[in-house]
């Protein structure tokens, strides 16, 4: 039996109906109540997964940004491109934090100033100033640093942040999926 019929057979009649026997004789159509279960429980699963992914992406980052830390604060034991070296690790641990933002939250946040002076914060701003960041940190890396390792370390950041992005983008995108699933229920009599 193809993967794909085991996958329909198990969403439409459960796991426990699904003997793996390849007989269409017990095929009947939906209702739209039993279709809305259907889609119901497949958007359930996919937020645990979703949920799941991101948590232990983010338990993830925030190692890398631990590491960073640690490094930042034993950097003044070493003599030579002290300066330079400690502001791109800081720098490394601002754009994992606005990775790590970008990973967990939507963020769209209005904050007041003054009575007249208002501006928002959104994900897509944070997004803006973590590239100009990570461009900063690629341009020293290559730039200033003699050491390969430390080269390396300079594009972890880079890697974190096309993570946040790549996960975002596949979560929207089941999520606009499963809103179409939503949208193509059919009426009973007439299937």
């Amino acid at each position: 039996m193809s993967r794909a019929r085991k996958i329909d057979k198990q969403l439409l009649w459960g796991a426990e109906n699904s003997s793996g026997n390849d007989d269409g004789d017990a095929f009947h159509p939906l209702d739209e109540d039993e279709q809305d279960e259907i889609v119901d429980r497949l958007a359930v699963r996919s937020s645990v997964s979703n949920f799941r992914a991101v948590q232990i992406l983010s338990i993830l980052f925030l190692l890398c940004s631990g590491a960073f830390l640690m490094t930042f604060t034993k950097i003044r034991k070493l003599e030579q491109e002290e300066g330079q070296m400690k502001q791109q690790l800081l720098f490394s641990v601002i754009s994992i934090i606005c990775s790590l933002m970008n990973l967990r939250y939507k963020i769209v946040r209005e904050i007041k100033v003054a009575e007249k002076i208002r501006f928002r914060i959104t994900s897509h701003q944070i997004n803006i100033s973590n590239l100009i960041l990570l461009s900063f940190l690629a341009w020293s890396a290559i730039d200033g640093s003699k050491m390969k390792l430390v080269t390396f370390l300079l594009f972890v950041p880079h890697m974190l942040f096309a993570v946040s992005c790549i996960v975002n983008s596949f979560i929207d995108k089941l999520a606009g999926e499963l809103d179409n699933l939503r949208g193509l229920k059919y009426k009973f009599k007439s299937a």
